[in-house]
């Protein structure tokens, strides 16, 4: 009986590390989700004033 008592509480601290664990990669996730998103919407401000321009070059080419 002592053993599986014994047994009962590493299976039970084991699951709370393992919870631990699980939300801190969520949270590093989430992080580097925000910190893609901001990068994205960073090079797309970036690049749009140079395809703009490229546009428009293409379309002075074209005789528009």
């Amino acid at each position: 009986m002592a053993h599986a008592q014994w047994r009962a509480q590493r299976l039970a601290m084991a699951a709370v590390r393992l919870r631990t664990w699980e939300g801190q990669e969520l949270q590093e996730l989430q992080q580097l989700r925000s910190m893609l998103a901001q990068g994205t919407a960073a090079a797309t401000e970036a690049t749009l004033p140079a395809e703009a321009d490229s546009i428009k070059g293409i379309g002075r080419a074209a005789g528009a």
